[in-house]
């Protein structure tokens, strides 16, 4: 029997409810499942070395930050780069050293988790201590983080370790506000102004989230070898980011966006709905209450009373709470 007759059989199975999916995929991943459906038992004492792994990555971080803090010119630039470029390189070459152990798996992100930490605080470490000349910060959050996202870029695409998609996304962020910040300096722009453009550079890149999460999203429907099913969660995590950022940015426009916000917030909505993404109809939901809020004092707290504003705001973030519920049970959970 050759490749097509065993997929052709096994799809046939599937077809007849002979087998479930998620049964032949215990078999190809080698877990066996309980009659209940869930994995085997094994599967679960795994589960104590990933959390020591967790943790033991958190208390890494803490103590260099605190070895910093309490000894920074006790151990002079030597120390303060062993301590962030050492440690952190070696948690880095750790990683790549484990990472295609499946057992490892845990251990390879936070190994990366922690590289990341500490080599962004040794860029700054290393600019302070060997520069001739002085840096501001957004010079140097822009050098190191550009550095370090390279770094990482060439790590994910040897591990396809899910973490280091945001690894990468703070260290673009990052890299993205501290553009941001030296096309402002020196501007001459009034409060207001900068502002605006500070929000307005926030919306562009909740956009960015969000094509990247749908990419992220596409790329385990493909079952690309960067994207794996667990990536589902990472798709989630930014469109998390890019709703939240966009609606809640919109929010501190003033002027007409107080008119075309309504528009805006229908928009997401039917975006939600049609992303089937309960986070986004979540999120949107809460900004939609917190501009109601802002409207009602806004514009009518002087005509009819704060206390009256806020009881209609209060009506209508009640009334926007059922139809959230609505809409998620009729158009997200029944399509999910």
């Amino acid at each position: 029997m050759n490749k097509e007759q065993v997929l052709k059989t096994i799809k046939e199975s599937i077809d007849q409810n002979i087998v479930s999916k998620d049964e032949v995929i215990a078999v190809a991943t080698g877990h066996t499942l309980a009659t209940t459906g869930t994995a085997d038992t094994s599967d679960k004492s795994s589960i104590v070395p990933k959390v020591l792994y967790t943790i033991g990555g958190v208390i890494a971080v803490i103590g260099v930050i605190v070895l910093l803090s309490n000894n920074w010119n006790a151990i002079g630039f030597a120390g303060r780069w062993l301590v962030t470029v050492g440690f952190g390189l070696a948690t880095f070459v750790s990683a790549i050293l484990v990472y295609k152990k499946e057992q490892y798996n845990v251990l390879t992100q936070v190994f990366l988790t922690v590289s990341s930490i500490t080599l962004f605080i040794g860029g700054f470490v290393w600019i302070n201590g060997v520069a001739t000349t002085s840096w501001d910060t957004a010079n140097s959050s822009l050098l190191v983080s550009t550095v370090l996202f390279a770094i990482f870029a060439v790590a994910l695409y040897a591990t396809h370790k899910k973490i280091l998609h945001i690894i990468l996304t703070v260290f673009f962020t990052v890299a993205y506000y501290a553009c941001v910040a030296k096309f402002l300096k020196g501007s001459g722009f009034d409060l207001y102004v900068l502002k605006d453009v500070v929000t307005y550079a926030s919306m562009i890149l909740a956009i960015g989230y969000l094509m990247y999460g749908s990419w992220v999203k596409k790329a385990v429907e493909d079952n690309s070898n960067i994207a794996s099913k667990s990536n589902r969660t990472l798709s989630s995590i930014y469109t998390f980011l890019a709703f939240a950022l966009f609606m809640f940015a919109a929010l501190f426009l003033g002027g007409f966006w107080n008119f075309i916000y309504a528009f805006l917030a229908i928009g997401a909505v039917v975006l939600s709905i049609n992303l089937r993404t309960q986070i986004g109809l979540v999120i949107t939901s809460i900004a939609i209450g917190i501009y109601c809020i802002k409207i009602s004092v806004q514009y009518f707290a002087d005509s009819i009373s704060f206390s009256l504003a806020l009881l209609v705001s209060g009506l209508l973030i009640i009334a926007l709470g059922y139809l959230t519920y609505y809409l998620n049970k009729k158009y997200i959970k029944q399509q999910n």
